[in-house]
């Protein structure tokens, strides 16, 4: 197993907040964890626009917006990881 240090973002309100924490992340399993918690965040936000996580090589992983535990089939912001159905898709 090869867990490496990555940053966890969260990208809110069309851009206007953008929030980094430490996380972990395992590129043979495609997953992350033990993400950093940010204490302090505006009243001001609404609406999630995506979640990412950024490895050390600068590579970006999405997260699915869905169940916001796992990275997405295709590597694009806008999909779902395999354990999620898009019929399901409420949004957030």
């Amino acid at each position: 197993m090869s867990i490496k240090r990555a940053t966890f973002v969260s990208v809110w309100n069309n851009g206007e907040y953008r929030f980094g924490s430490d996380c972990e992340i395992d590129l043979e399993n495609n997953t992350f964890g033990n993400v950093e918690t940010v204490d302090h965040m505006p009243d001001e936000m609404e609406s999630l626009d995506e979640e990412f996580i950024e490895d050390s090589s600068g590579k970006i992983h999405y997260v699915c917006m869905n169940c916001h535990e796992k990275f997405t089939n295709s590597g694009d912001a806008d999909d779902f990881c395999n354990d999620c159905n898009t019929e399901t898709y409420e949004g957030i």
